[in-house]
């Protein structure tokens, strides 16, 4: 006598949010004011509304719009994070500025990143990425972009 098994996956065309409810409302009650959490035309989910500024030993950066955006895949992938406005055309792809080609922030690699991350680390990742962009390409210090944490200023 069989037993039958009905598990919905991905590859039924479900969403992370729709094979994961518990982790949705995880993520939903991530963050507060002033991000706003929405769903796209889409279907993906995304933080709108909050900014980025960075202190570190006495200095900041400047203060940047940006959204989360929640990737088909997630939490496999990581978060997209679109700064507004958006980088320089030319800056796109360039090893040196950190920046994908789609303009959005080359803000972490697949080793760092993992499935038990939420938004809240990816925004700690994305600040720290924010201090270096600041610094080592919109304010153009001549120093190298670390290979681990944040650029002396």
């Amino acid at each position: 006598m069989g037993i039958g098994v009905s598990a919905r996956s991905a590859s039924d065309g479900l969403q992370w949010h729709e094979l994961n409810p518990q982790r949705l409302e995880l993520e939903r009650l991530a963050l507060t004011n002033p991000w706003r959490f929405v769903q796209a035309d889409d279907g993906r989910y995304e933080w709108e509304g909050g900014t980025l500024r960075r202190t570190w030993r006495g200095k900041a950066t400047t203060e940047r719009s940006v959204r989360l955006i929640y990737p088909y895949g997630y939490p496999a992938r990581f978060i997209e994070a679109r700064i507004e406005p958006e980088p320089p055309s030319e800056s796109r792809a360039a090893f040196d500025a950190h920046i994908n080609i789609d303009g959005s922030a080359c803000y972490v690699t697949a080793d760092g990143w993992s499935p038990q991350d939420t938004v809240k680390d990816a925004l700690r990742l994305l600040c720290d990425w924010w201090w270096n962009y600041y610094w080592l390409v919109e304010r153009e210090l001549p120093k190298p972009w670390p290979t681990r944490g944040l650029v002396e200023v």
